[in-house]
């Protein structure tokens, strides 16, 4: 199973997203690590995006520690959109499109 998590220049704007993704990267290790229902994860990060993929055993769980270490590491998050999930097939989907730059600030 597969989820990931990600705050992007799409969701929070490219003004707002540097100001979020130092205090995601500054704790996402320790959490993800801390998780026993999460066997492997890597962060993706760039200037315009934070992004979480994780192999876990279960989606829902993921999902819901997820959404704790958002209210926990964004001042002014609420479900939002400010951060969102992906499961299995939608997020591997979204890693291929990051990968080849069809989900970018500037295509390409």
């Amino acid at each position: 199973m597969i989820v990931s998590f990600h705050v992007t220049h799409s969701s929070v704007g490219a003004d707002t997203i540097g100001e979020i993704i130092p205090s995601l990267d500054k704790n996402a290790n320790e959490f993800v690590r801390s998780q026993p229902f999460i066997s492997e994860y890597v962060i993706l990060k760039t200037c315009n995006r934070f992004e979480i993929y994780t192999a876990c055993c279960d989606n829902d769980t993921a999902t819901k520690a997820f959404e704790y270490f958002a209210r926990s590491n964004i001042p002014y998050a609420k479900n939002d959109g400010t951060w969102y999930t992906l499961t299995d097939e939608a997020s591997i989907k979204h890693l291929f499109r990051v990968t080849c730059g069809l989900d970018s600030l500037v295509v390409g």
